[in-house]
């Protein structure tokens, strides 16, 4: 018996609840397949939003701090105004507390990687810091700020002799 004559045999009836049952498994793969796909896509949006997203977000505000502070060591460093100089200290010290929730975050703290890179810029963001015990002396004394005002005080100034 063929495949023809078989299907020849078959009643509509049964002919129809077979194609029924066909499309019916059809639409069966195609509803677990898209649950499959979501599932992964929901997966997949957790991991950026609850683990890369808050290293990235940390990292804009680290960013963001470093610009407003050397912003304001600039305009500091111009003025010497006791205003000015708050400003760059108290940037000074969001850019500490920036630093530090950076290095906080688990993407962060788990990725090699990561971790390596915050350690380094956490090394250069330290050492621009430093400078705070540098500059803010060298505002309060001209001569110490300016080698040729120092020079000309120490032996060019009459009231040196």
């Amino acid at each position: 018996m063929t495949v023809g004559t078989y299907l020849a045999s078959i009643s509509i009836r049964n002919r129809l609840w077979g194609g029924f049952a066909i499309v019916l498994t059809i639409l069966a793969v195609v509803a677990v397949n898209s649950l499959v796909i979501s599932s992964d896509t929901k997966q997949r949006v957790n991991e950026v939003t609850h683990e890369i997203q808050p290293s990235v977000i940390a990292s804009m505000q680290l960013l963001n701090v470093l610009k407003d502070t050397s912003t304001a060591m600039g305009i500091f460093l111009m003025t010497t105004e006791a205003v000015h100089e708050e400003s760059y200290k108290a940037n000074l010290a969001k850019l500490g507390k920036a630093l530090v929730e950076l290095e906080e975050i688990p993407a962060v703290k788990d990725n090699a990687e990561a971790k390596n890179s915050v350690v380094e810029i956490g090394k250069d963001i330290k050492e621009f810091m430093a400078y705070e015990n540098k500059l803010v002396p060298l505002t309060k004394n001209i001569n110490d700020n300016y080698l040729a005002f120092k020079y000309a005080s120490d032996h060019l100034s009459p009231l040196n002799d």
